[in-house]
């Protein structure tokens, strides 16, 4: 998409612009304090610089959220944001969008939607909402495809490289679950090696608790259910990554522990799951689900606690303006 062309998007965090649908916009967007403007690879722009004053350190504790949303049409875009916001979620980690092919946008409260997805919509699809407060640290994204989204948040110590992913479900064959995890291995292993490592998101994978040394500090002794296939292969890439699966390691009652339930309600398992490596695996102190977050969707809402200090990044360009019609 040539950015010579792009229009913003307007109607977030207010009335919500409807999907495929062109909308006419002001001529000038208020400038929003430190925020950043991405160009259409989702790379920081030419003349993009931090601001260098004793102001750019942001808040020390952050939420970090992740949620299956099984489909997010236009007028519910707004109650994803809401839930977000009621739940002082910084980064919401989205899964199975639904929207076609990939891009960002600046919400009406300033936040950032960045999202990645099929050619036509209908499947799949990953994206990240982050508030106003974190927008402002984005260093740059990479939308890998329709299952795996990847940022970058400017930090103090460390840069954070998230991956935001949706991994097959249960009724995909084993090449597909190859693919999948293959594309994810390069994605961490094309990440910078100093950046702290958070991967979130759908797993379809029942990971259960501990079993054996090798899996400690990998692994938690709370993780809900018995392990199945899928799961092993999670841990096997887990534990070849030295990252640790963080909702096994909380005590929680199980309404805390489970993300999915099954049409009948009869069944409740835990299958998505925040992630981070293994030496920052304290920056994480708390991982619990929000059963009382209020959408139309089979999974609960994950949030986890997350300590760690991040930057402002300034960019000091003219924002990019986006047609509502290329988010799907």
């Amino acid at each position: 998409m040539n950015a010579k062309k792009q229009k913003k998007v307007m109607g977030l965090c207010g009335e919500t612009p409807k999907l495929g649908e062109s909308r006419r916009c002001i001529e000038e967007e208020p400038d929003v304090g430190g925020s950043i403007t991405l160009a259409d690879d989702g790379k920081m722009p030419d003349g993009a610089e931090p601001r260098k004053n004793r102001n750019t350190w942001l808040k020390r504790k952050y939420k970090l959220g992740t949620w299956n949303i099984r489909n997010m049409t236009a007028g519910k875009l707004n109650t994803i944001i809401n839930e977000a916001n009621e739940n002082n979620i910084d980064i919401l980690g989205i899964t199975e969008h639904r929207w076609a092919q990939k891009g960002h946008f600046k919400t009406d409260c300033g936040g950032q939607i960045i999202y990645s997805g099929k050619e036509k919509a209908g499947q799949s699809g990953v994206a990240i909402f982050l508030s106003k407060t974190t927008s402002i640290s984005i260093i740059g994204y990479k939308p890998v495809n329709d299952r795996i989204l990847t940022i970058r948040l400017f930090g103090q110590a460390k840069n954070i490289t998230l991956i935001q992913v949706y991994a097959p479900t249960s009724a995909a064959s084993e090449e597909e679950i190859e693919e999948f995890y293959d594309i994810l291995q390069k994605e961490v292993d094309n990440k910078d090696k100093r950046d702290i490592l958070i991967i979130s998101g759908d797993f379809n994978a029942k990971v259960g608790g501990k079993i054996n040394r090798e899996e400690d500090g990998i692994v938690g002794i709370t993780g809900l259910g018995e392990r199945n296939e899928r799961g092993t292969i999670l841990v096997d890439f887990a534990v070849a990554n030295e990252i640790a699966i963080k909702n096994t390691m909380f005590e929680k009652h199980p309404r805390r522990l489970f993300t999915w339930t099954s049409p009948d309600g009869k069944t409740k398992n835990q299958i998505d799951y925040i992630i981070i490596e293994k030496r920052w695996a304290s920056a994480i102190q708390d991982v619990t689900t929000k059963p009382k977050a209020d959408y139309d969707t089979d999974h609960e809402l994950l949030v986890a606690t997350l300590k760690i200090k991040l930057k402002i990044k300034k960019a000091t360009v003219k924002p990019i303006r986006y047609d509502v019609k290329d988010i799907g």
